[in-house]
Parts: structure tokens; sequence; C-alpha cells
């Protein structure tokens, strides 16, 4: 199915299949719609159905904000070795990674500053597991937590 290109939250969820059942049945009603639609006859409550399919599942992917216990200390040291181990074999300015010349969007996370300056992109991709693309360097949960918990003690907001 085409989505989970773009949106890695439909099947890097546990329940992925549930959601791969409520994007199909969202296709099929939108798709009967429009099949009623040219032989003269419209039926709106199949596409309301479908974008209220939609909606609840969008709701039931939102990643959970992180609990901040002020009490916690990430170093950027830490976050660096994560980065290190999981991002730069494509994010480097010479990617290691086969496939890529150079790195992904020109973004490189070799340095702490260049991992400070996209924090809030980093946190945002690890968080919807976008990132790293199909899980190639294989992150973990655990290592995924670090990550948010650090951008929210960090983050200005």
């Amino acid at each position: 199915i085409m989505i989970s290109n773009h949106y890695p939250m439909t099947y890097s969820h546990e329940q992925g299949w549930l959601v791969l059942g409520f994007v199909m049945m969202a296709g099929v009603m939108i798709r009967q719609f429009f099949v009623l639609r040219h032989s003269g006859k419209q039926n709106w409550t199949l596409p309301a159905i479908s974008v209220a399919l939609l909606i609840a599942m969008l709701i039931y992917l939102m990643p959970t904000p992180v609990e901040v216990d002020a009490s916690v200390s990430i170093s950027d040291a830490q976050i660096q070795e994560v980065i290190n181990a999981r991002c730069v074999s494509c994010h480097a300015a010479r990617p290691t990674q086969a496939g890529f010349a150079a790195a992904p969007l020109g973004l490189l996370l070799e340095t702490q500053d260049q991992v400070r300056n996209s924090a809030a992109n980093i946190a945002r991709v690890v968080a919807t597991r976008y990132m790293p693309i199909g899980n190639l360097t294989q992150m973990t949960d655990a290592e995924r937590e670090l990550v948010a918990t650090w951008y929210a003690l960090n983050s200005p907001e």
C-alpha cells in the first residue's frame, strides 16, 4: 500500500495490521462513492465515514507526549552516541551507507552543534518513526525515548 512509504507511523505501529485495515476500508468506501456517483447516485455517507475512520486512525497513531522528569539529565554526548550509531551512516559529509553519495537533504549530524541545530526535526522524525528510514540501523524504542526526553528537556517551548 503506497501510503506506508510516506507515513511510517502506519507500518511501524505495533497495531500496523489494524491501521492497514482502516486505510483499506476508507479506500473501499471512497471508491464505492465514486462508482455510485458515476452511475448517477450520490451517497455522502460513504466519504463521511471514510473521513471519520481516517481521523480516528490519525488520533490513535499520534505519538504520546513525553513525561519529563526534571531531575533527569541527558548530555549532548549521550545523544551524539545514539546519533552516531543510528543516523551518521547517512547524515555525514561522506556517508558510509550504501546508496548515499551525499547526506539526505544536506543534513549533517556529525557534530553536537549540528545535532543541536536540528534538534526539533530530529525529535519529530524519530518520534514518528520516519527515521531511520525503514529502521535500517535498528534504532531501539529506548533510544527513541532518550531522544524525545533530551529534546523535551532542552526545547525552548
